[in-house]
């Protein structure tokens, strides 16, 4: 009878439960950009019909008042997304920044302050920052193909440098989305209806709109990534492989 052989021990990407104040708050979060979505779908609404004149509101100057106030009120919201949110933006670029440094080695950036960056970071990003006390299971496991990297440590968290950076490019890409907004701002708000200018629409619109949207879904791309992840010891050094979890019901077939 052959001998069994144990299978290597796999960590598991664990999440914490979320308490009742986090389910709040996510909750709460929701309604929030809920009510936000509504107000941009409802001024984008009146804004299609009043120009297409499926809805007669009066003469021409009434139809500008409709088309003004609308466009407004969508400018008004995106700016106040974008200033709530460019803080996290920037002190997330902050953070990201000092754990690079950190661990490269870098003298004047130390391990005590790079550990809690990466503390801060494993929130946002539980699936690139993954604790080294992570609860431990077995599975039976397919391995891909993909070459193993090496993880860079600091203190309890295990992470890759390059998902670091590519966090960090993202956070650059979405702050500069911002920037985009304020000057759209500036724009709807230092000129009437009647002398704005009409090249600078076209000049700032698609590159606030690509900022955010590539931004975002280059986060959410990574988050995806991560979700099938798994950290695996292999003989003995930590890496990252992309695995598919082989159920022990399918295996048998």
């Amino acid at each position: 009878m052959p001998a069994q052989v144990d299978s290597p021990p796999v960590l598991e990407c664990a999440y914490e439960h979320i308490d009742d104040s986090k389910r709040h708050w996510k909750a709460a979060s929701m309604i929030y950009h809920g009510v936000l979505i509504t107000v941009i779908v409802v001024a984008l609404v009146i804004l299609a019909v009043v120009q297409t004149e499926i809805v007669d509101v009066g003469d021409s100057d009434d139809k500008d008042d409709w088309v003004e106030v609308s466009s407004q009120i969508i400018n008004g919201v995106f700016t106040w997304l974008a200033i709530t949110n460019q803080p996290f933006y920037i002190y997330r670029f902050v953070m990201t920044t000092i754990v690079l440094k950190a661990s490269a080695g870098h003298q004047n950036e130390g391990i005590e302050s790079g550990t809690r960056s990466a503390g801060y970071l494993s929130k946002p990003f539980p699936q690139v920052f993954v604790s080294k006390s992570a609860t431990c299971a077995t599975c039976e496991i397919n391995a891909s193909r993909a070459e193993a990297q090496e993880i860079s440590r600091l203190g309890n968290f295990l992470f890759l440098r390059d998902e670091v950076k590519y966090i960090r490019t993202s956070l650059i890409i979405l702050n500069c989305g911002c920037l985009f907004q304020y000057l759209m701002t500036a724009y709807m708000w230092s000129y009437n209806a009647l002398t704005r200018p009409g090249f600078v629409m076209p000049a700032l619109l698609p590159p606030t709109i690509l900022c955010s949207v590539i931004g975002q879904r280059r986060l959410k791309k990574l988050s995806k990534k991560g979700e099938g992840r798994r950290m695996i010891l292999a003989d003995g050094v930590p890496v990252f492989r992309e695995l598919s979890v082989t159920r022990k019901s399918e295996s048998s077939l």
